[in-house]
């Protein structure tokens, strides 16, 4: 005996959207189905990883209509299902802080039909229309599709038990392209616990052949015949046993918290007044990331650097610079952009014209104020991978080089226009979620 080839997409519907998000990013949709004549309801509590926000829980809601029966080697009727899932105030917060407004994608489910002896594993294939992402709080998705027919080749009880799933989301933005999250893959985990069953129904025997003798020839008139009407055969009455469902999760999950994320920092520096440049990093800057409101706090480290420079065209000099916080670093990450403001004290410890020392070791040739570095991303900032930032900055007027020299070295290295380029990288591991 043998499955109908149909049978391999007997739940086609069970699926999972999970977003993340942020920078975010993310978020979860669930499809599942069966076939005709009988409602069931099937809640189920998954734990999805989301980028970003980590490990989510989410709430799936299945509603099928399922067959009363099913006849021993005899396709059942086509199902229709239902299912939506809640989707956490967290994941809608990840994608909005990259600027998503819609999710889609595909979704591969994971069920068992069991039949008798027969234990088929089904991975289904799941298509995730467009579906608008919030402003904030939960929202639910709602999917819903029809699953072809299936034999079944062993008569008794059949069941239909839902699995884990996986998804493959993009989320879009206003203008219908891809976030910075890009598009990402999260692999659903059923908590364990529960009753994952979907449906049982009876399958009953399927009816002896029926045969018809060949027919005979005499001679003589036969005797009179009496016909005598078979019995009717037994009638079975079959019930489809109820489904428990676990308790509903009707709660929305804790607030987020703080979400830390480990950048290294590379890149470089122009300095106008001097037309040179000075390398910065690598260095370290460490952020804490609001996902409520897309603010951030971070600290910037970054190691000495130097710059070599020509003073009025033929005279060379050579500069050995510090850049020390005087602030943390602050800013905002909204609808895929990032804004950041570093308040550094530019420190010049050793200076030299012509190879002659003009500053040595000094704690004191500064800036008499922090340099105001304001600097931006480009649109779709991937804060998972990390990207390139750049600014305009002003360096303020120096003091505390020498009586003879502050007024020289101030009127040489200080002024607007000077730019700064940096890259920022952040490793798979290096972002947690903190309640």
């Amino acid at each position: 005996m043998t499955v109908n080839i149909r049978s391999l997409s007997l739940l086609r519907g069970l699926a999972a959207v999970t977003a993340a998000a942020a920078v975010t990013g993310a978020v979860v949709l669930v499809g599942a189905g069966t076939a005709s004549a009988a409602d069931a309801t099937l809640t189920l509590n998954y734990t999805c990883p989301f980028p970003l926000i980590g490990n989510q829980n989410l709430v799936v809601t299945i509603d099928a209509q399922l067959p009363d029966s099913a006849v021993q080697n005899q396709p059942t009727p086509q199902f229709s299902f239902s299912a939506a899932v809640t989707v956490p105030s967290t994941a809608t917060q990840g994608l909005n802080l990259v600027g998503a407004t819609t999710v889609s994608g595909t979704a591969t489910a994971g069920s068992t039909l069991a039949d008798g002896s027969l234990s088929l594993p089904l991975s289904v294939p799941l298509t995730i229309p467009s579906t608008p992402v919030p402003a904030s709080g939960a929202f639910t998705v709602n999917s819903s599709g029809t699953a072809p027919s299936v034999t079944l080749p062993n008569a008794g009880t059949a069941s239909i038990t839902v699995g884990d799933f996986s998804t493959t989301l993009t989320p879009l933005n206003a203008q219908g392209q891809p976030t910075g999250l890009g598009t990402f893959t999260s692999n659903c985990t059923q908590v364990a616990g529960q009753n994952n069953v979907l449906a049982t129904f009876p399958v009953t025997a399927a009816p002896p052949p029926t045969t018809t003798p060949p027919p005979t020839t005499t001679t003589t008139a036969p005797p009179p015949t009496t016909t005598t009407a078979p019995p009717p055969p037994p009638t079975t009455t079959t019930t489809v046993p109820p489904t428990t469902n676990p308790p509903t999760t009707t709660s929305n999950p804790p607030p987020p918290g703080n979400l830390t994320i480990n950048f290294s920092v590379n890149g470089s520096t122009h300095l106008k007044a001097l037309n040179s440049d000075a390398k910065l990093g690598p260095g370290t800057l460490p952020i804490t990331l609001d996902l409520a409101t897309g603010n951030f706090t971070g600290d910037l480290t970054l190691p000495d650097t130097t710059a070599s420079f020509t003073l009025f065209g033929f005279i060379p000099g050579m500069a050995r610079i510090q850049l020390i916080p005087a602030d943390h670093v602050t800013g905002t990450f909204t609808n895929g952009v990032v804004k950041a403001d570093a308040m550094e004290t530019i420190r010049i410890t050793d200076l030299s014209i012509f190879g002659l020392p003009i500053v040595r070791h000094s704690m004191t040739c500064q800036t008499r104020t922090p340099a105001d570095i304001p600097m931006m991303s480009g649109p779709n900032f991937n804060v998972q991978t990390g990207g390139q930032l750049t600014g305009t900055y002003t360096i303020p007027p120096l003091r505390g080089c020498g009586l003879f020299f502050t007024p020289f070295i101030s009127a040489f290295a200080s002024g607007p226009g000077n730019t700064i380029s940096v890259n920022v990288a952040n490793t798979p591991m290096a972002a947690t979620h903190r309640h």
